[in-house]
């Protein structure tokens, strides 16, 4: 029977400091169908300012 290095331990995965955290799916959906709206909307009425 052989033993990895590894066995038993959990790994982790670091962001660097300052990051933002990694959208879940369900909000990474939702935020581009909102930026694809904006653009539609902008395309279509003109941006103002």
């Amino acid at each position: 029977m052989s033993t990895s290095p590894s066995a038993g331990r959990t790994e982790l995965s670091l962001s660097p400091v300052g990051a933002a955290p990694p959208l879940r799916a369900d909000a990474a959906r939702n935020r581009a169908r909102l930026l694809e709206a904006a653009a539609r909307l902008a395309a279509e009425r003109g941006r103002r300012t």
